[in-house]
């Protein structure tokens, strides 16, 4: 083969290879809007503790009216007298599972903010535009940094965080996650590294 058509043919591969590139997620995704807010998750779970007790309180309520009208209803025999006392015995029932359900809620709060710690927690709220024309993302991870007021950076979520979804072509989609920080964090910085493409 002469040179000129050794030329040629590595011309025509190159620009084969150029037309068939795959496709990058840094190309196609960007971070159009982002906030962050901080909470301490000690008040957290004190607010979900005191529910909890308002929750246990009502269940208790329910239930000792509920005895009351199941007595007066026996004790009349009327048919509205009984399904009086019926109803408040489900009222009784449902707000002990409010009761139960908040209870838990509450636990997982305090599991999250140990016995003489402050655990304070992000919450970051972002949308992310998929520009391409063609192609659908997922699967889409993210790298937080927080700096102190001084300047000195406090933090760097090193594994990321990945949300698992799907980003069609041309449309914006919204996200909300969180994640612990340090309690003198004061300035951020989220951006995308990382997202697969969607067979």
């Amino acid at each position: 083969m002469s040179s000129r058509a050794l030329l040629g043919a590595i011309f025509f591969f190159t620009l084969s290879a150029a037309a068939y590139a795959e496709p990058s997620w840094n190309d196609d995704l960007t971070i159009t809007e982002s906030a962050w807010a901080m909470q301490d998750s000690s008040i957290e779970a004190a607010t979900k503790a005191g529910k909890a007790v308002t929750a246990a309180a009502v269940a208790e309520a329910a239930s000792a009216h509920a005895d009351l009208l199941t007595a007066l209803g026996r004790a009349i025999g009327t048919e509205d007298a009984l399904q009086a006392a019926h109803l408040a015995r489900v009222a009784a029932i449902n707000a002990e599972k409010d009761a139960k359900i908040a209870a838990i809620h509450a636990n997982a709060a305090a599991g999250h903010s140990p016995a003489g710690a402050t655990a304070v927690v992000a919450t970051w709220e972002i949308e992310i535009k998929n520009a391409s024309k063609d192609t659908t993302w997922k699967d889409v991870h993210f790298k937080t940094t927080y700096w102190a007021p001084s300047g000195t950076q406090v933090g760097e979520d090193l594994s990321g965080h990945t949300e698992y979804i799907a980003i069609p072509p041309g449309q914006v989609v919204s996200i909300k996650f969180m994640e612990f920080v340090h309690s003198q964090a004061k300035t951020s910085k989220i951006v995308i590294d990382g997202a697969v493409i969607k067979n």
